[in-house]
């Protein structure tokens, strides 16, 4: 018991001293020596803990502090390398993404001091005498050579996937689906670009930058976006009616509703991926005395696929989810008022379930 008492005390003590000790990059000569700049890449920053601030807190601080450092450090060498070097046109002959889609994304090939810098590391210390607290960020030429090559390889095959999902959406008849994830995918594009713009100022090794694979999933996820544009093609027959007169505003306000998801419309029934049958109507309008008007709308809703003409959905209005047992409620002071609102409200509830099952 009593050796183990001494050595617990000797470990505490040696835990101590080292605490006491500067680490090895406190001073200039020491990262001069132990990071020499032509292995590492390394920020750093000294400052002290401030008035209501945490020791916690300001380690945090100095620690993002000289995260930026680093990151300025190896953006200043990525832009002095793209600037002097014809490897550069490398990188705009093959990451230009096509016009047709330059509203849904962005190509960007500078480097930001926010961007994550594979492998980096970051310690802080505080000088117990004189309390003054210096963090220091590094990451040698190898490592982040290393991990920038596999974040490459790692999107790349993330985007090779989502691809292949795409394609299964688009083969279960999930059009809708698959051109919102197309686009989502795009993203990750610019974690490409950014990973090899980096790269590229740190190797001649043009087969690691994988332009070419790059490429290539380019066009396909391209030729897929344009594909899925306007593939998805609905027929909708509505029939509303209000005060014994035909009501067109509810067709009007479930497409706009729906093309906001990227839905397109054909008036030949024929030639329709969805077959949309809507018949509506005031059923009853009711007045509290000294209150609103209280107008219910209610009717069938009922979708088809257009290529086996299977029936997927058919129902009651007031029984779809949001609605009211009596029907699609409106209220107002105004009965016709109070019946728009309830056709308004009628064509949000008939979207959201067409969204619903074309998308499962």
């Amino acid at each position: 018991m009593r050796k183990q008492f001494i050595l617990t005390l000797l470990l505490l003590f040696a835990g101590s001293m080292n605490s006491q000790t500067p680490p090895d990059w406190w001073e200039a000569a020491g990262r001069k020596m132990h990071y020499p700049a032509t292995e590492w890449h390394t920020g750093f920053v000294v400052g002290e803990q401030q008035s209501g601030e945490t020791l916690d807190k300001a380690f945090a601080r100095l620690k993002d502090e000289a995260r930026v450092e680093a990151a300025s450090s190896i953006r200043m060498t990525v832009e002095k390398n793209m600037v002097s070097s014809n490897r550069s046109e490398l990188m705009q002959t093959t990451t230009q993404f096509d016009e047709r889609v330059t509203e849904v994304f962005e190509s960007t090939t500078r480097m930001h001091v926010e961007m994550e810098i594979p492998g980096l590391h970051i310690e802080a210390w505080q000088h117990p005498k004189s309390k003054e607290i210096a963090a220091f960020a590094y990451v040698s030429h190898r490592e982040l050579l290393r991990k920038t090559e596999k974040q490459i390889t790692v999107t790349l095959t993330k985007i090779e996937m989502a691809l292949d999902g795409i394609g299964q959406m688009v083969e279960a008849g999930q059009k809708i689906k698959a051109r919102e994830a197309a686009e989502q995918t795009l993203g990750l594009f610019a974690e490409v670009e950014q990973a090899q713009t980096l790269l590229l100022a740190l190797t001649d090794d043009e087969e690691a930058l994988a332009l070419n694979e790059t490429h290539v999933l380019q066009q396909r996820l391209l030729a897929a976006i344009e594909q899925l544009r306007h593939a998805t093609a609905f027929y909708i027959h509505c029939q509303a009616s209000l005060d014994g007169k035909p009501y067109t505003l509810l067709d009007k306000e479930v497409r706009g509703l729906l093309s906001e998801k990227g839905c397109h419309f054909t008036d030949e029934r024929e030639s329709a991926d969805w077959i949309i049958d809507i018949n509506a109507d005031v059923i009853n309008t009711e007045h509290r005395e000294g209150m609103a008007y209280f107008a219910y709308v209610d009717g069938d809703l009922s979708v088809h696929k257009g290529s086996s003409g299977q029936r997927v959905f058919e129902d009651r209005l007031s029984t779809l989810e949001g609605s009211h047992h009596d029907g699609i409620k409106g209220g107002d002071f105004k009965p016709e008022k109070a019946a728009r609102i309830a056709y308004h409200d009628a064509a949000r509830i008939i979207a959201e379930t067409i969204l619903k099952l074309i998308q499962e």
